[in-house]
């Protein structure tokens, strides 16, 4: 499945990060990662953006909370 390895690769560095602002952070550290990482968690917190505006939910928190926990 396209996309895996990234997908695989974000889990690891969100399960050592304290908060969603760290993970992000750390992905997006210049050349830390490489742009396909960095691409993909963009997808997904965009995807997750688009799913919590469906939810209409203000208690659910921000996509990039919601990326991190997932």
């Amino acid at each position: 499945m396209a996309g895996e390895g990234e997908l695989r690769e974000l889990t690891a560095i969100a399960r050592g990060q304290q908060t969603a602002q760290a993970f992000f952070d750390l992905v997006n550290t210049p050349g830390r990662f490489n742009s396909k990482v960095r691409e993909r968690l963009k997808h997904v917190r965009d995807m997750v953006e688009t799913a919590l505006g469906a939810i209409d939910d203000n208690a659910v928190g921000s996509p990039e909370h919601r990326c991190w926990r997932l």
